[in-house]
């Protein structure tokens, strides 16, 4: 018997005859005689107990991270409970590309990766993780978008005419400016 949905079981025969057999006259009738019930054998105990097989599930999707240039950016994901294998990548030219820590990155075999001193050429990077039972389950989580603000340039023109000098900010990536030209 089988509690398996969609497993066909096979009927069975009448005892001395194999039944479903590839090769009936190469040794694998049942050794029964006819209205004998051939060959018994016990069936072994089964061990109680419940053994854990879950498939790893994403509880929490990581984030969506905006940092300074030069600020680290951190994305985390959720799991059900479970021993699980974590490689974080990122996509390069439509290719996902696994990760490895060290200069750039920590944690990219973790819950947690952290890129590390973001740099604009980093703005619209995008990162997901792949979460595994080794051999068996692999989920991928959404992939988030890594936003770099670049750092503040100061710059200027000026003009003079006579005694009057126009200062021009030419400043980029400022939301404030303030100038102080010193004299109190």
């Amino acid at each position: 018997m089988t509690n398996l949905t969609g497993v066909t079981i096979p009927l069975g025969g009448t005892a001395g005859i194999v039944t479903n057999s590839t090769n009936g006259c190469n040794g694998s009738a049942n050794d029964a005689k006819p209205g004998e019930m051939g060959f018994v054998q016990p069936f072994p105990a089964i061990p109680q107990g419940t053994i854990t097989n879950a498939f790893p599930q994403v509880l929490t999707e990581p984030q969506p991270d905006t940092v300074c240039q030069g600020k680290n950016a951190q994305f985390t994901v959720g799991m059900n409970a479970g021993v699980w294998s974590y490689i974080w990548q990122t996509e390069l030219n439509g290719i996902w590309m696994d990760l490895q820590s060290g200069i750039n990155y920590t944690g990219t075999t973790t819950d947690t990766l952290i890129v590390k001193n973001v740099q604009s050429d980093s703005n619209g990077a995008r990162y997901r993780c792949t979460v595994s039972r080794p051999g068996c389950f692999t989920v991928h989580t959404l992939d988030v978008l890594l936003v770099v603000i670049p750092s503040p340039t100061a710059a200027f023109t000026l003009q003079t005419n006579g005694l009057t000098t126009t200062f021009s900010n030419q400043s980029t990536n400022a939301l404030k400016y303030f100038w102080d030209f010193g004299d109190g």
